[in-house]
């Protein structure tokens, strides 16, 4: 399993709030959050949010809630001419993005270490790709706003 993504939803939401409480104000400002924590916060807050209509709904969704996060906690100036190498988290980006065989209803974005899959209805499920530790993991499985999650079978 990648370190930087959590191995069950049930899980991943127990060790996302006790990152929530290292994110604390000192001095007027929040301490900055390590890559781990940041994403533990994002998969928190995109869990949260409203559920989405449509791809394109949740696609806006998550890139709001990641630059969101990334700048509220990473301390990194967004620079996406500097993605690989500037310690900031990004959403994916369209040149990322593939058709699923045989399913029109659904987009997949190709990331460094895990897959993001947004369906029509506004479905986003989030997966780890398969490391060392076995088959992938999914880390976040939100509905759309019918109430439908992705159904990658």
């Amino acid at each position: 399993m990648s370190s930087i993504w959590y191995n069950s939803v049930q899980q991943s939401s127990e060790i996302r709030r006790q990152h929530l409480y290292l994110a604390e104000y000192i001095e007027g400002r929040y301490v900055m959050l390590d890559r781990r924590q940041r994403i533990a916060v994002f998969l928190d807050r995109l869990g949260s949010a409203a559920h989405a209509a449509s791809h394109d709904e949740a696609f806006e969704l998550l890139k709001r809630t990641l630059t969101a996060v990334e700048d509220e906690f990473s301390g990194v100036p967004e620079d996406p001419d500097n993605h690989l190498d500037d310690g900031r988290l990004y959403p994916p980006q369209e040149d990322s993005r593939r058709k699923v065989p045989g399913r029109p209803d659904l987009i997949r974005y190709r990331s460094k270490g895990h897959n993001t899959w947004i369906g029509s209805n506004g479905a986003i499920r989030i997966e780890e790709l398969p490391g060392k530790s076995g088959g992938p993991r999914c880390c976040l499985d939100k509905p759309g706003q019918d109430g439908q999650t992705v159904k990658l079978e």
